[in-house]
């Protein structure tokens, strides 16, 4: 009789899931135990020694799991050396009918930052081959990736004008 209780015993502790993660990347083993009262995870190394507490709350902490870290918070961008193109502009360079009151649209290739689209990097000229710039606001839209630039005065109707 004794001999059948040992080996239920055996049976239903062999049952149990165990409170532990594989070595991760750093050889630590984790683990879970109850050794202050409620469970906790902690690491050690595969040899048993260098125990670690990773947390201490009054909850009750289950299922250590090895997770890859997570990328930088601010990871540096790709090194991009293609210049953003200019794909479309409204109106259409040497458009006719254009209301003089309309704003002038770019889109680019990609994102822009949006502190490089500035008056000073889209322009309004009088006319072709001028060097007066007229006054104009710019604005930037990352979402859609255009420019826009909004004459501070009308324009005089038949005047072409020429952008950027």
């Amino acid at each position: 009789m004794a001999v059948g209780m040992l080996m239920l015993t055996m049976l239903v502790v062999a049952d149990e899931p165990a409170g532990a993660a594989f070595p991760g990347q750093n050889g630590k083993i984790a683990f879970e135990s109850n050794r202050d009262g409620n469970a906790e995870i902690y690491t050690m190394n595969p040899n048993g020694q260098g125990i670690d507490r990773l947390t201490n709350n009054p909850a009750n902490d289950f299922f250590p799991a090895w997770q890859p870290l997570s990328p930088a918070p601010n990871p540096k961008p790709p090194n991009n050396t293609t210049a953003p193109k200019v794909l479309g502009t409204f109106p259409k360079a040497n458009a006719n009918g254009v209301a003089p009151t309309a704003s002038l649209k770019a889109t680019f290739s990609e994102k822009m930052r949006a502190s490089s689209v500035t008056g000073k990097t889209f322009e309004l000229f009088k006319k072709k081959g001028s060097t007066k710039k007229l006054s104009a606001r710019v604005s930037y839209e990352a979402a859609t990736k255009k420019a826009t630039l909004d004459p501070t005065t009308s324009l005089r109707r038949g005047q072409p004008t020429r952008q950027w």
